[in-house]
């Protein structure tokens, strides 16, 4: 999976997209953890699952910026 997600990073050009896709990853690891905490009522692994979506949606953010920044960039030098 790795490299599907380093080629496919590679592909689209840039480090946005990686950020992208570490971001929904961790906000899916975050939302299991989240329901496994919630159905073996373990909240220390509830709140890491909350940690991890926060984690997960400010990377997601990130990308998104970076890549508008890098859109803004192309535009310019037009």
């Amino acid at each position: 999976m790795i490299y599907i997600i380093s080629k496919f990073n590679i592909e689209q050009g840039g480090i946005q997209l990686n950020d992208k896709v570490k971001g929904k990853f961790n906000q899916t690891k975050g939302s299991i953890k989240m329901k496994i905490g919630d159905l073996t009522d373990n909240n220390k692994l509830k709140s890491e699952g909350m940690v991890d979506k926060v984690v997960g949606k400010t990377q997601e953010i990130s990308g998104n910026i970076k890549e508008s920044i890098n859109d803004v960039k192309k535009k310019l030098k037009k």
